[in-house]
């Protein structure tokens, strides 16, 4: 089975290469790269997503063959359905929801829950409590005495939400002083986990990730054209990230996906173009910006 794949990639990856197009610049191969299927497979996700950044084939070809790839892909690496999904990188988590911390760090009916917030390490937060805190200990205050995070660093935390304990210890930490309480009806723990498998829920846009510069991300999207994109290759944080990534070829009206968003400075400016049914606007400067790239 796997030889006959072998095969009908070598075929395909041949005639993508050779298929000829106006003004498609030459694809060069791995250097270090074997002949075993997974290679192969990498290799024509290469090509086919310099062919899709140089619009060098028609739209319907373009969409057969990533239909075919994500078949081989799904063969190799297990399918993307269901709770986690098998990657090059790695296995995903569970889809999750990333929230901005407001007021409080979990409620009593989330007990026993991990919850995941976005978070700027600060150092002037109120906080009571030593590796347990009370619910409405400043989180991101909290984060730096805990060591998860350094003053001014943007970065995701996970936390554990607990029952209430008896009371809190007070102490002094990365520079943060905490404050000891007495009993207390909920409270939090930070807990590690793999920032490299995180998945994360679509959250329409990536303005509230304009921190994380220099930080990629991995998302599970639905393709729509019904969004508002600025730019091409490089979109301003503002785009929508479901329409985005139609915008890239990445994935398709309707098509449930996992992408990776690159976050980057903003840009001087942001080009117009008309990709896989989506036109997207230009734009001046802009004080975010984001890539996206595909995670296999």
């Amino acid at each position: 089975m796997k030889m006959r794949l072998s095969i009908a990639l070598t075929v395909l990856l041949m005639c993508l290469l050779t298929f000829p197009v106006f003004a498609y610049s030459t694809w060069q191969p791995e250097s270090d790269s074997t002949d075993n299927l997974v290679d192969l497979v990498v290799e024509l996700r290469s090509a086919y997503e310099l062919a899709v950044t140089n619009r060098a084939a028609s739209q319907n070809f373009l969409g057969d063959l990533e239909d075919l790839l994500l078949r081989f892909e799904a063969f190799l690496f297990g399918s993307e359905s269901g709770s986690a999904a098998r990657t090059s990188y790695g296995v995903w988590s569970e889809p999750v929801e990333v929230a901005y911390f407001n007021r409080y760090a979990g409620t009593v009916s989330e007990v026993g829950k991990i919850v995941y917030f976005r978070v700027k390490g600060a150092d002037n937060g109120r906080v009571w409590g030593t590796q347990i805190y009370t619910n409405d200990s400043d989180l991101a205050t909290a984060a730096v005495h805990a060591g998860v995070l350094s003053v001014d660093q943007s970065g995701i935390v996970a936390v554990r939400i607990l029952p209430g304990q008896a009371e809190y210890e007070a102490s002094k930490r990365n520079g943060i002083t905490s404050n000891s309480y007495g009993g207390y009806d909920v409270s939090y723990e930070f807990v590690a986990y793999d920032e490299s498998s995180l998945l994360i829920l679509n959250p329409g846009h990536l303005g509230d990730f304009g921190g994380f510069v220099g930080q990629t991300l991995a998302f599970q999207v639905t393709g729509s054209t019904a969004g508002t994109v600025w730019g091409t290759g490089i979109y301003t944080i503002d785009s929508d990230l479901a329409t985005a990534a139609v915008h890239a070829g990445l994935v398709k009206p309707g098509e449930t996906g996992i992408i990776l968003a690159e976050i980057l400075p903003g840009q001087d400016s942001y080009a117009s173009s008309e990709n896989f049914g989506v036109s997207s606007r230009n734009f001046w400067q802009y004080w975010g910006s984001y890539r996206l790239k595909n995670p296999h």
